[in-house]
């Protein structure tokens, strides 16, 4: 029995007994009888339902002493019931979901689920309304009540919650009055419920990605005025404890629980079976794959204001989307907004309204894809195939359902790794697609695309006989691709390291692989004829020692060297935090340290011109020239030039076509160096066509063949540097919808096991 049905039972008893008191001093208590006797009714009916046979008996024998007007026993009588009554009748928790938008139920669904399973609970989902927002007003309400058949719901108006008093009150939304877009009900606010229940859990209506979440998140009302909050991780949880602690007391954080994210259940359990398909929607998916379009509200709001003024940059990027499958027959394109999306349009973004309704309209009349309004987003994960889209946390229930998820961007993604030789320029990109550019063509092809890798887990390429060797960064194997076969080997490391940064470069020397590492402690070395790994790490401690300079970024306090270059048997390769350069000799495996300039420099990139080694400064506006034989070294002053403060290093350096030459990196301006009278030329054609003067970096991998140069930049593909003529070419790489075609192709799902978060949250909640 619920608690609340069980207190008016007592408070029913308690006035049975003063009926009791008055019933001997009536003359005629026959209308009193009647009332007396319909108490006991009332009793009996909710008695039935429970296992309580004494209570029945104690209330029979009351009901027969009323009825034969037998009243000098009945006050006690009365009592023994109520103290029967009491021990009998068990206590039901009366659990309350208040979800309000219906497409975020899933964020609670699998709680619901396993509280329902609880005998001694009797739960209740009651959508609650809300408003939208405009210039902090309230203006349309919402009630959503479409939910899944199979979970029953209770009407909000009809609730008296100082009657039915929740034991457990469960919200999926965090933010009361802070929200400008819409808000829930004001009697609903997160600061009103606390005071309606002992216990008010809020858990996220999103999920991240396990690691970070904004900080904004951790200090919204639900997280102040819940008693439990239930975060997806330990470190998303210590992350919302470091800002709560920054606004309450320390003793609060013990709310924070970290549990996982019934959002992620939903989406590994349900399968496409499981629903029902609308027949039009059938209709265009026929065989075809499916591809789920995801647009957020964060990503329009970072794209659609440049150099603070309205850009509708977000919209055409969403034109040229649909435009791109529209003319593509062998897949179908399911579009799923945010939910308040155009709300969020409308209140932050008006300029946009009327060119959103007209790209909407246009997307539902021409019949080419599926646009998806619907309640129901689980559906529309267990019908796609593959996410595309912006980065939400949507696309991490693609992740737990074992899906790729390829986001889209509004540039070419960041350059991982280039090589160029006669005929070709072969590089790879952040999501581990393999670019092959015919230099006599001007074509450029995707050679390699499959989701199911780390992304950004390769460094750097090589060639040998016919294979690619890429230097593993964030990688537990060795990735090596055979160009005739086009297929991808793979060569485990015999090390279980748990460094993520292993190698960051790569050369070949005969037959061998050298591999440079980045926070790895060894130089590793790959027989390319047996596959054998050999390591070197004599140098270790000695660079240890070395590295006493100021620390650039945290992230690169195990970082080993900067730069290289290779002449001769010889790697060359520049000390991190040292003014040093480690001489590593590939036939002998021997090595040697050379000190060079003032022990307060830090170079940085480094090459070779036959004669002498050229270092950029990491910050100053010079480059060290050293001669290693006669250990002479000077200084080439640069013209004075502008620099992105804290943003990494001034320059790459590279030997080619008789010349130094300096791409930039944080730097705002390319120059070249005639080693013979160290003349310095200026080079604007590489930098002035970047444009946007707040880009995080210019440059950042950069080869040379013949005559020319190859550097890749940030968001403008890759440079072809013609030395001769000073002429620039721009190689771009495929779409990102081109790459989500080819993903699908060599797409396979891959679950990862998961515990059900949803009864883990129950069972730690109904435990307190």
């Amino acid at each position: 029995m619920l608690k609340s049905h069980k207190n008016g039972m007592l408070a029913l008893l308690d006035t049975m007994s003063k009926m009791a008191t008055l019933l001997p001093k009536l003359e005629d208590p026959t209308e009193q009888t009647q009332d007396f006797l319909a108490a006991c009714e009332c009793l009996r009916e909710n008695l039935d339902g429970e296992n309580a046979p004494e209570s029945l008996a104690l209330l029979q024998e009351i009901e027969t002493c009323v009825g034969a007007r037998r009243t000098l026993s009945l006050q006690e009588l009365i009592k023994k019931l109520e103290s029967k009554f009491k021990s009998e009748v068990k206590t039901k928790l009366e659990v309350l979901f208040l979800p309000y938008k219906a497409s975020m139920w899933d964020s609670l669904e699998s709680i619901y689920l396993a509280a329902r399973e609880d005998s001694n609970c009797e739960v209740f989902v009651m959508p609650i309304p809300y408003y939208d927002k405009k210039d902090n007003k309230f203006t349309d309400m919402h009630w959503e009540i479409n939910y899944p058949k199979n979970i029953p719901l209770i009407d909000y108006k009809k609730y008296d919650f100082a009657e039915r008093q929740p034991d457990i009150i469960f919200i999926h939304n965090p933010y009361d009055d802070c929200n400008v877009v819409t808000s829930v009900h004001p009697d609903f606010y997160s600061e009103k419920l606390r005071n309606l229940t002992k216990c008010l859990v809020y858990v996220p209506y999103f999920v991240g990605d396990g690691i970070n979440v904004k900080d904004h998140f951790c200090t919204l009302p639900a997280c102040i005025y819940a008693h439990k909050v239930i975060v997806q991780t330990e470190a998303v949880r210590e992350i919302y404890v470091r800002e709560y602690r920054k606004i309450r007391p320390p003793d609060g954080t013990s709310k924070f629980l970290a549990l996982g994210s019934p959002k992620l259940d939903k989406a590994i359990t349900a399968k496409r079976e499981d629903y029902e398909i609308p027949e039009a929607w059938q209709k265009l998916i026929g065989d075809k794959k499916i591809i789920f379009y995801n647009t957020s509200i964060g990503t329009l709001l970072e794209n659609t204001i440049e150099n603070n003024r309205p850009s509708n940059k977000y919209l055409q990027k969403a034109r040229s989307v649909f435009e791109f499958f529209k003319n593509h027959k062998d897949a179908v394109l399911l579009w799923r907004p945010h939910p308040l999306l155009e709300s969020t349009i409308k209140a932050m973004r008006p300029w946009l309204e009327q060119e959103y309704a007209e790209i909407v309209h246009k997307f539902k009349t021409e019949n080419y894809g599926i646009y998806d309004d619907t309640e129901d987003l689980s559906r529309a994960v267990a019908l796609s195939d593959i996410h595309y889209g912006d980065g939400s946390s949507v696309a991490r229930l693609f992740e737990a359902a074992g899906k790729p998820v390829l986001p889209q961007l509004f540039a070419p993604p960041p350059i991982y790794g280039l090589y160029a030789d006669e005929n070709s320029v072969w590089f790879m990109d952040y999501f581990n697609t393999l670019y092959r550019y015919d230099k006599q063509k001007k074509e450029t092809e995707c050679v390699w695309a499959t989701s199911r890798q780390k992304w950004g887990k390769d460094l750097h390429i090589a060639e040998h006989n016919e294979k690619l060797y890429f230097a593993p960064y964030r990688n537990n194997e060795i990735s090596v691709f055979d160009i005739k076969k086009q297929n991808f080997e793979k060569i485990a490391l015999k090390d279980d390291d748990k460094i993520d940064h292993k190698f960051q470069n790569l050369t070949r020397f005969r037959n061998f692989i050298y591999f440079i590492p980045r926070s790895f402690p060894t130089i590793m070395r790959l027989n390319t004829d047996t596959n054998e790994l050999e390591y070197f790490s004599e140098w270790g401690n000695e660079v240890a020692k070395l590295q006493v300079l100021k620390l650039q970024h945290e992230a690169w306090k195990d970082l080993k060297f900067f730069g290289f270059c290779i002449v001769d048997a010889e790697i060359a390769l520049v000390t991190h935090r040292a003014n040093a350069v480690m001489f590593f000799n590939m036939e002998t495996g021997g090595y040697e340290i050379k000190s060079i300039g003032n022990k307060n420099e830090q170079h940085y990139s480094i090459c070779f011109d036959g004669q002498n080694y050229y270092m950029t400064s990491y910050y100053e506006g010079y480059i060290v020239k050293w001669n290693k034989q006669s250990n002479e070294t000077s200084k080439i002053e640069l013209p004075s030039f502008s620099r992105k403060n804290n943003l990494g290093a001034n320059f790459l350096t590279q030997y080619a076509n008789d010349h130094i030459w300096l791409f930039p990196i944080a730097a705002n301006n390319a120059y070249k160096i005639n080693p013979n009278t160290n003349e310095i030329t200026e080079l604007p054609e590489l930098i002035e066509y970047f444009g946007d003067k707040d880009l995080a970096w210019h440059y950042n991998f950069i080869s040379a063949e013949g005559s020319f140069i190859y550097a890749s930049t940030l968001n403008k593909g890759i440079v072809e540097y013609n030395t001769n003529t000073r002429e620039l070419n721009f190689i771009k790489n495929d779409s990102n919808e081109e790459i989500a075609l080819l993903w699908l192709a060599n797409r396979k799902s891959e679950v990862a096991e998961r515990e059900n978060a949803g009864k883990k949250i129950w069972e730690k909640i109904r435990g307190n």
